[in-house]
């Protein structure tokens, strides 16, 4: 999943560099807005670092986006400087930890013990923590910006950087009191978009010509399993891997989904795809329009499957069109409205 020079040179956060690094010089706390495909997440950290911030933390929703931005930004920074990155680039979550004593650019899951842990409790010189997919708010997040907030008056010292690709900037300037706020636009190839007529009469179809690399948006592990059964023979016929992808699985079974495949390839995932995973080579979307939440109904505790906003068809759509032009297929899928705990 590497990305030469040339193309992290051509996202729209390159134009942005100085603005950001001078806006996290004279301000505590900064709002960066940048839609999907931008670069903030890789490329932020690595201006802050290169700025001559000693330290960069970054929180991640998920452990597999820490783990993945880490290697990105290992191969990214190689390219860019004489470093070794494998010190200067790391990653920690509640379980797993990559880092050394020379790491400057430390990306980690959300949990506020650990955060706390990276950032330290005195003065630290040169620091700033990147709070990065506020948009996929939850509990974690809830409680640490409000640490954060709490931190920054605190100490005057400490800077946070806050990042996401939907967000409502001046509602959290407000929370923050600051008045530094960056926009910065997204790079997409073309995407079209139609409506399809069910998931998996699409991919069959897809499958009798396969070329494309195809991400499919389904709610959860048991109807990726079963369209993975209801497809599985025609795509072994086709010779184009079938490719689970979600929180439950093993660090190296995620990582199929980033290899490349002679015939194209069939990710079949969960929301964990739609902002916190980029797989570059992506040019076809086919979106279920559905995901599964934890929620409570009636007084009853349970995973239900729910419709996603329009905002957030934008987003998975946005996960193709990244290196080629792409397309985007909203198509239904059956499945039951809810499955209690």
């Amino acid at each position: 999943m590497g990305t030469s020079i040339k193309n992290f040179n051509q996202l729209p956060t390159i134009d942005f560099r100085s603005k950001i690094c001078k806006a996290v010089d004279v301000n505590q706390v900064v709002i960066l807005t940048a839609e999907t495909g931008a670069g903030k997440s890789t490329q932020v950290p690595q201006y802050l670092a290169e700025h001559g911030y000693t330290r960069v933390i970054v929180t991640q929703p998920r452990i597999l986006a820490a783990r993945n931005l880490a290697r990105r930004v290992r191969e990214e920074w190689a390219e860019r400087n004489t470093e070794d990155s494998s010190e200067i680039i790391g990653y920690r979550t509640a379980h797993e930890r990559d880092d050394s004593g020379r790491t400057k650019i430390l990306y980690c899951t959300d949990g506020l013990q650990l955060v706390r842990e990276l950032t330290g409790s005195g003065t630290t010189d040169r620091q700033v923590l990147v709070l990065d997919e506020v948009h996929e708010w939850n509990e974690n997040m809830e409680v640490l910006v409000a640490w954060a907030k709490r931190r920054a008056e605190e100490d005057p010292t400490f800077k946070v950087v806050v990042m996401s690709a939907t967000l409502d900037d001046q509602a959290l300037a407000d929370y923050f009191e600051t008045d530094a706020v960056i926009k910065i636009p997204g790079r997409h190839f073309e995407v079209t978009k139609r409506r399809g007529s069910d998931i998996i009469d699409e991919l069959l179809r897809q499958l009798e010509q396969p070329q494309h690399n195809i991400l499919t948006f389904l709610p959860g592990k048991s109807e990726i399993q079963n369209v993975t059964e209801a497809i599985e023979e025609k795509a072994k016929k086709a010779g184009v891997p079938i490719i689970p992808l979600h929180s439950q699985l093993e660090a190296e079974m995620q990582q199929k989904a980033f290899a490349g495949y002679p015939h194209g390839k069939i990710i079949l995932a969960t929301n964990i795809a739609q902002t916190s995973v980029t797989i570059d080579d992506i040019d076809m979307v086919l979106d279920s329009g559905l995901e599964r939440r934890a929620e409570v109904r009636s007084g009853v505790e349970g995973l239900f499957i729910a419709q996603i906003s329009q905002a957030d068809c934008l987003q998975r759509a946005g996960r193709a069109g990244r290196t080629k032009p792409g397309e985007y297929i909203l198509a239904p899928y059956d499945v039951m409205p809810c499955l209690p705990f």
